[in-house]
């Protein structure tokens, strides 16, 4: 390739990136105006240098994160994920649980069929309470 093609296929490289950016800014602009989705919320932990002479050592930052197990009451057996997200909702202040949450999810099975298998892309896969 030569030095005219490649600076080329950077200037065009470079228009579809900032396209795309320019789209995925106005959809989350949209959703966010709609109620679809609530406005980002950030927290920024610090991190303090204990010994200056050794960069890679720092301090521990321990968040009041309430634990909520998976196993407990009615328990989720694959449902670490959701579970996961619940706590860090309760973190945040939204009032919901694991069970909620999992009410929320859809669902695709293990097995379609014809050697075919679920989409994690799509739904969760197979049955979030344990087994297939």
């Amino acid at each position: 390739m030569d030095k005219k093609s490649k600076k080329r296929l950077i200037i065009i490289l470079s228009f579809l990136f900032f396209g795309l950016f320019i789209v995925i800014k106005n959809i989350e602009e949209k959703a966010t105006n709609h109620g679809l989705v609530e406005a980002k919320k950030t927290t920024t932990v610090e991190l303090k240098k204990v010994d200056k002479k050794n960069d890679s050592k720092y301090e521990k930052v321990l968040l009041d994160v309430p634990l909520e197990s998976q196993f407990s009451d009615y328990a989720l057996n694959n449902g670490c994920e959701v579970t996961a997200l619940s706590m860090l909702l309760q973190y945040y202040g939204y009032q919901t649980s694991k069970n909620n949450l999992a009410e929320l999810i859809y669902y695709v099975p293990v097995f379609i069929g014809d050697g075919y298998k679920g989409n994690p892309h799509d739904d969760f896969v197979g049955n979030i309470t344990g087994g297939i």
